[in-house]
Order: C-alpha cells, then sequence, then structure tokens
C-alpha cells in the first residue's frame, strides 16, 4: 500500500508534465501575439511620421517665396530626424509659384513599411499621408 506521501510526489510530478505542455503550447501564440503588437505599433508609428512630414511641407509651401525645392528639404528633414527612408514626395500642383492665391496646395508623402523580417509578409504595405492647406501669399 503507497504512502500518501508517496501518492503526492506523484500527482506533483504529473503536474509539472501538464504544465510544461501547456506552456509550449501557448509559447508560441504569445510569441506571435507579441511581434504583431510590435509590429502595429511601428507602422502607427510610420503613419503619425508620414503625417508630421506632410504637414511640415504643406506649411512650407504656404509660406511667402516658397519654392518646390524648400518643401521637399522640410519634408526630408522631418523623415531624416525620424529615420525614415524610402520616401516618396508628391506635390499637388506641381508647381507651388505658379499656384493662384486661394488655391489648395496638398502634399503627400508615402513610404513602405519594411522594418521587421519576422512578418514581413503581414506587414509589408505602403503607407501615405496627404495635407492640403490654401495659399494665401504670393
Amino acid at each position: 500500500m503507497k504512502t500518501r506521501h508517496a501518492r503526492d510526489r506523484k500527482r506533483r510530478r504529473e503536474r509539472h508534465g501538464v504544465a510544461a505542455v501547456e506552456f509550449a503550447v501557448c509559447l508560441p501564440l504569445l510569441l506571435l501575439l507579441t511581434s504583431m503588437t510590435i509590429e502595429a505599433c511601428n507602422l502607427i508609428q510610420l503613419k503619425h511620421s508620414l503625417s508630421v512630414a506632410a504637414y511640415e511641407g504643406a506649411r512650407t509651401a504656404v509660406l511667402k517665396g516658397a519654392d518646390t525645392s524648400d518643401v521637399r528639404v522640410a519634408v526630408k528633414q522631418v523623415l531624416k530626424d525620424r529615420q525614415i527612408s524610402g520616401s516618396k514626395i508628391t506635390l499637388t500642383p506641381a508647381s507651388i509659384r505658379s499656384t493662384p492665391l486661394g488655391q489648395y496646395i496638398a502634399v503627400t508623402v508615402s513610404a513602405r513599411s519594411t522594418r521587421s523580417a519576422v512578418l514581413q509578409r503581414l506587414f509589408d504595405t505602403e503607407l501615405d499621408a496627404t495635407v492640403s492647406m490654401m495659399k494665401e501669399y504670393d
């Protein structure tokens, strides 16, 4: 006849085995969830950075005496400060100086989100941001 103490030891060993199996099943799911959360935060940060860059470009575009090159420099400086490369800048209309007063100038900034190689297929997308401001100075 087994003693109570021996049975308790056997049950504890069985419980340790169950805990190890549960951990082995749950760990990959937790790692995947954590990785996806980090990638989603990176996408949000990229979208916000593109919005800030487009805003700075549009603000520069409506200043008195501004030129297309001034807008591009302002946008590129924001993106450089935020360590974003491979961006595309589009101005509408293409020539700021010939734009009449009262017309809107739109600045669109786009970039690919390829920071992480872990979930690149899920999160490899191009994000863009557009800001429009009215030209009030000539």
